[in-house]
């Protein structure tokens, strides 16, 4: 899992780290281009000269931080430097920065969803933040297997990168 780690603060925690509120609605068409973006990456990944691609980009960037970086800094170095995964994200109908904030929409509202669910009375900010943990909640049953099925994608991701010497 520490492999998959690098690509994922490439394509995940940069915008949980930006320091930017992530102005994104969540809505079904809008996790859904989430989705397909992430399954366009997997696919993308089991392609052999993808692979070699990112294995290489992974141990060049192993030390590499983006949380300095503002969104649209990030969005800008991905779409520079990992061009095979912001094309992959951009035929799902996304662009990187939208991805970013989808990501951060997304999983900052699960994971609010999932703390309410265990502190009852407790009520998320108002705004956007407040409206996308309602949406998980009310999509709950849906967004499961949309879950299960970007595990299994993870779960892909991590086994393509993972370098031959990890098994130790």
């Amino acid at each position: 899992m520490k492999y998959i780690a690098v690509v994922c603060a490439c394509l995940l925690a940069p915008a949980l780290h930006g320091g930017e509120p992530s102005p994104m609605r969540l809505t079904m068409p809008t996790v859904k281009k989430l989705l397909e973006a992430s399954r366009v990456v997997d696919r993308e990944l089991q392609k052999a000269a993808a692979q070699q691609w990112a294995r290489k980009f992974v141990c060049d960037n192993k030390d590499r931080d983006l949380s300095d970086l503002s969104l649209d800094e990030q969005a800008h170095w991905i779409d520079a430097n990992m061009a095979p995964f912001a094309r992959a994200i951009r035929t799902a109908g996304l662009t990187t920065r939208e991805y970013l904030q989808l990501t951060l929409a997304y999983f900052g509202a699960a994971a609010a969803d999932r703390v309410l669910q265990q502190i009852k009375g407790q009520e998320p900010a108002k705004g956007t933040v407040a409206e996308n943990v309602e949406f998980i909640a009310q999509n709950r049953a849906e967004l499961e297997s949309y879950h299960r099925e970007l595990s299994e994608i993870q779960k892909h991701i991590d086994a393509v990168l993972r370098p031959a010497d990890d098994s130790k």
